[in-house]
């Protein structure tokens, strides 16, 4: 028998040590298989639900569809119906849901087409016969938005565009705003969600049962990053933000709808502000309007499309006023109740995936489970109101509040707009308000909603920041007018007074006062009662978590400054002389060369230091700067920088007035004895040592940098786009510089980017340089042999006078199908005209600066090749042909430049696209005569940051446009563009792979 304690006591030690493991290795399996399937489902839910399928065009009495197909920016080609309507009306761009097609648009179409309205249904990108797999709930269907607006543009030229989207669609017009700007006439946004978060929220609510809601979660949080890059911009509420105050906006929505509840659409009318307004249907769900008030709906829309029609007045812009609140439809008398709940967990953007879960183990995606689960619960709801049962807090239905209110409203005088919020502090944790709905006596009660931590940071982004809304403190007296708040507990009672009682004495305000508000024009929609709702009031309680978080945030506020300072950010600035000497060719030979000097040529720029290597910027008064001219630019800079030649950002700014550097070309010029000049080696080499030298000067006097501003403002009266549509509908491209044919000038603007764009950078309060950045040939008139920077460089020596402390950069934007043409006829006066606009908007700019400490200083440069083009005329053996042969001196320059150019892609060069991430702020570089297009891609590509795109770096490319230009015959790529067709795709991934976060 073995001794005691040697086998007997270790049977039990061993098996416990084997069910230890066996319990770990389960563990793991049931781990790893858990993570798989999240990933599985995650990746699967963001594609498309089906492959594309036929759509039909419908065969409709109130019109006839005509089909077409359009290519969006990023590639994409989205189906189309177009119904032409009356052409002194609207026209409507129609945007579906999630899951739908344009097919789910013909109801309202229909009511559109018989008030006289042009209407276009779309299948946004991953729905219907469009292409495109990928879903990101509306962020990527920008592209589709755009697209439709441009061909409402080419299709009803003149005619006001609104663009009217159903719940994604809603999201996805907001999103294409920020592009649109004022091309959109107005919105209209049907049950928008607020963001991504509080869409998945609610969705989760009613879809999933609470263990799966945690396993779902937990899950999608670590593999959400793999699939959903774009999490963080999907915010209805911020695109909003982005409408120009002169385009109204109609928002609709359901107060029983669970996917998208009235206090989101109240949050996003709070960013439309003075120029939106919001329509309750009392008793509708989810886009079930029509159904639920037919009548309602087709007045509030109709009522809205005859305000935006030809003919509205255009209320004046936010900053030549105050702006006034947003008005909402609200009932006086109607006692609101909400309750202020404390939340226990923070759930990330990722957690929207797992809801699509139901809809697999359901075979369907759309939307339209949401509507027929609405009304089945408005049948539910009208039964229960019957039986006395009731919803809200305070024993007071939602039904029975909007009844009362509406009998209020019998009399136009008791109602006036609420002119704020009452009592409102923010939170140290500001989340999104928890729904008002409790529990009681609903036959189908709902879970409390669990609340979301949000960041209280406000983004620098390629649009101004609204002025703040007012926010009365305390508690106001009933019948002042405004709110009355009564605390108690964790509860908020907001009571509206009963009776208005406008301050001063006098009379209520009646319909007609409340008509000619802050829209600019009558808007005869129908006051609706709002039922109970939230405002997102703190519990007073602050507990320990929630105070060392608040902590932490000043602690980190405090250490950003002071980091950005020990991190050794600094900021050299450099300027020097370039002006060529007379009898120098001016625009690479194509006017006349040098015979005076009307104003001086310079370089400036700066060098920024901190981490890695320095980066250099060089915005110089020339032409365009090509080929191995452009490689000896940054050789050069770099080593005097002490940098990379690829951290060295080269930008000519596009004068006409001004040399051409190509001394590849050059020299093939001088091999084949040609009488034609594009520079002179020499000056480009004394030019190129200069320059270098005042860097190196310029490094003697670095500057701290701890902050980084940003600003932009409208120019007003000077960009125009080439292309406009001629008496024949067809797109005509002659619209350049100087136009004198006065109806060419007054074609519509076109595509442009209104805004300039300051980037600054600043010691303390104590700014040291501004970089402004503008679209546009920067030319008034040229060709006549006298050296100038334009308009540009007038401007810039006026901002240089007025902040002498201040070193002042211009550069120019992605200006090759942009020119001043619609505003300037060539006369010598309208340089001044146009310099004194561009001043105007850099001192706008300026004022609206606001300032953020340097995050960080993350330079990356994406290799970009493009193919040289190779149609006739393009071929190498043609080129050879007319640099030896062209009767015209200019033309065997151009040859020369198209050779010098087809070698070096020939022998696999790439084209460096170099970007600056400043945190908040990016600076991006793109070669050529760069269209438009691609700087407003590069804001897209970023949109809740401040992009500073700038043209005309390596310019051997001459004009890179997009395909559909080449397909519709764009006149100026005759002779000036050496890319082929299909560059803009290569464009668009550059600019994504260079503009992604860090």
């Amino acid at each position: 028998m073995p001794p005691a304690g040697s086998i007997a006591d270790g049977r039990p030690a061993s098996r416990r040590r084997r069910r230890l493991r066996l319990a770990l290795s389960l563990s793991a399996a049931l781990v790893a298989l858990w993570l798989l399937i999240s990933l599985a489902v995650a990746h699967r839910l963001t594609r498309r639900a089906r492959p594309p399928y036929p759509e039909p065009v419908p065969s409709v009495e109130w019109g006839r569809p005509e089909p077409h197909r359009l290519r969006t920016l990023d590639g994409e080609e989205i189906g189309t119906w177009f119904v032409p309507g009356a052409r002194d009306f609207c026209s409507v761009l129609l945007v579906h849901g999630i899951g739908a097609d344009r097919s789910a648009t013909l109801g309202r179409a229909k009511l559109l087409a018989e008030q006289g309205c042009s209407v276009l249904m779309i299948s946004l990108r991953a729905h219907g016969d469009s292409t495109g797999s990928f879903n990101d709930m509306g962020y990527g269907a920008r592209h589709d938005v755009v697209a439709g607006v441009e061909f409402l543009e080419r299709a009803t030229p003149g005619s006001p565009i609104v663009v009217h989207g159903l719940s994604m669609g809603a999201a996805a017009a907001a999103f294409a705003s920020r592009t649109l700007g004022d091309r959109v006439g107005g919105y209209i946004l049907e049950s928008p969600y607020r963001d991504l978060e509080t869409a998945v929220r609610n969705r989760t609510e009613e879809a999933l049962p609470p263990v799966l809601d945690r396993i779902a979660y937990a899950g999608l949080r670590i593999v959400a990053p793999l699939v959903l890059p774009d999490l963080d911009e999907t915010s209805t509420v911020r695109a909003a933000g982005h409408i120009p105050a002169d385009a109204p906006v109609l928002i609709l929505s359901g107060a029983e709808d669970p996917v998208a509840r009235p206090e989101e659409a109240r949050a996003i009318l709070d960013r439309v502000r003075s120029h939106g307004r919001l329509v309750l249907f009392p008793h509708a769900g989810h886009l079930n309007f029509p159904e639920a008030d037919p009548g309602r709906y087709r007045r509030a829309i109709g009522d809205f499309l005859r305000a935006v029609g030809p003919g509205r007045p255009r209320p004046t812009r936010d900053r030549d006023r105050g702006a006034t609140p947003a008005r909402e439809h609200s009932p006086d008398g109607a006692a609101l109740a909400v309750e202020n709940r404390r939340f226990s967990t923070s759930l990330p953007k990722s957690y929207f995936l797992y809801i699509y879960l139901f809809f697999i183990l359901n075979n369907t995606t759309s939307e339209d489970i949401f509507v027929f689960r609405e009304r089945k619960r408005s049948e539910d709801i009208s039964r229960s109101r019957s039986a006395g049962e009731g919803w809200g807090e305070g024993g007071m239905s939602l039904h029975a509040m909007a009844d009362a209110s509406a009998a209020a409203t019998a009399s136009p005088g008791l109602i006036q707009p609420r002119e704020g919020r009452a009592d409102r502090r923010p939170s140290p944790h500001p989340s999104l308000p928890p729904s008002g709905r409790g529990r009681g006596g609903s036959a189908r009660p709902r879970k409390k909603i669990r609340g979301m931590i949000r960041s209280n940071n406000r983004p620098l982004s390629n649009a101004p920041s609204p002025t703040p809304r007012g926010r009365p403190g305390g508690s106001s007296r009933p019948g002042d007018g405004r709110l009355t708040t009564v605390r108690a507990g964790t509860t908020i009672r907001v009571i509206e007074p009963a009776a208005c009682a406008p301050r001063g004495g006098g009379s209520c305000p009646g319909r007609a006062d409340r008509e000619a508000g802050s829209m600019g024009s009558p808007m005869n929609i129908e006051d609706e009662p709002i039922p109970a709702t939230t405002l997102p009031l703190p519990d007073r309680r602050i507990g320990r978590r929630e105070a060392l978080g608040t902590l932490a945030a000043c602690l980190a506020g405090g250490r950003a400054v002071a980091g950005s300072a020990e991190a050794g950010f600094r900021i050299a600035t450099f300027s020097a002389d370039v002006t060529p000497p007379m009898g120098h060719p001016l625009m690479g030979g194509g006017i006349e060369p040098a015979r005076e000097v009307v104003d001086r040529l310079s370089a400036r720029g700066f060098v920024l230091s901190g981490d890695g290597k320095p980066v250099v910027l060089a915005a110089i008064d020339w032409c365009e700067i090509r080929n191995d001219a452009f490689d000896r630019w940054r050789e050069a800079l770099a080593e005097a920088a002490g940098t990379e030649p690829r951290r060295v950002l080269v930008a000519a700014l596009h004068q006409h007035d001004a040399p051409i550097s190509d001394l590849a070309a050059q020299r093939l010029l001088d091999a084949a004895h040609a009488p034609a000049g594009i520079c002179e080696p020499e000056f480009h080499g004394r030019a190129v040592r200069e320059v270098a030298r005042a860097v190196r000067d310029g490094l003697k006097e670095a500057r701290r940098v701890t902050h980084v501003g940003a600003g932009r403002a409208r120019v007003e009266g000077v960009a125009s786009n080439r292309r406009y549509l001629g008496d024949d509908g067809r797109p005509a491209f002659g619209r350049m510089s100087a136009t004198r044919d006065p109806v060419i000038r007054d074609r519509p603007e076109g595509l442009i980017d209104p805004w300039l764009r300051t980037l600054s950078f600043w010691d303390g309060d104590r700014p040291v340089l501004a970089l402004s950045v503008y679209a546009t040939h920067p030319m008034s008139h040229y060709g006549r042999g006298g050296v100038s920077a334009d308009f540009i460089g007038m401007a810039r020596r006026r901002r240089q006078d007025e902040q002498p402390g201040v070193f002042q950069v211009y550069a120019t934007g992605c200006g090759g199908n942009v020119t001043a043409g619609k505003y300037n006829d060539g006369s010598p006066a309208n340089r001044e005209v146009l310099a004194g606009r561009v001043h105007r908007a850099m001192v706008e700019a300026w004022a609206a600066t606001e300032r953020s400490p340097v995050e960080r200083l993350d330079f990356r440069a994406v290799p970009l090749r493009l193919e040289p083009r190779d149609g006739p005329g393009f071929t190498v053996a043609d080129l050879r042909k007319r640099l030896e042969t062209d009767p015209k001196p200019f033309g065997r320059c151009l040859a020369a430049m198209g050779l010098a150019w087809r070698a070096r892609a020939d022998a696999g060069h790439a084209i460096d696209v170099p970007a600056l991430d400043l945190g908040r702020a990016q600076l991006l570089l793109l070669p050529g005569e760069s269209y438009v297009e691609y700087q407003l891609l590069a804001q897209q590509t970023r949109p809740d940051s401040f992009v500073v795109t700038l043209g005309y770096g390596e310019a051997g490319t001459g004009y890179i446009p997009t395909d559909r230009h080449f397909d519709e015959g764009d006149t100026n790529l005759i002779d000036w563009c050496w890319v082929a067709r299909g560059s803009e795709a290569r464009m668009a991934r550059a600019i994504a792979a260079a503009l992604r976060r860090r």
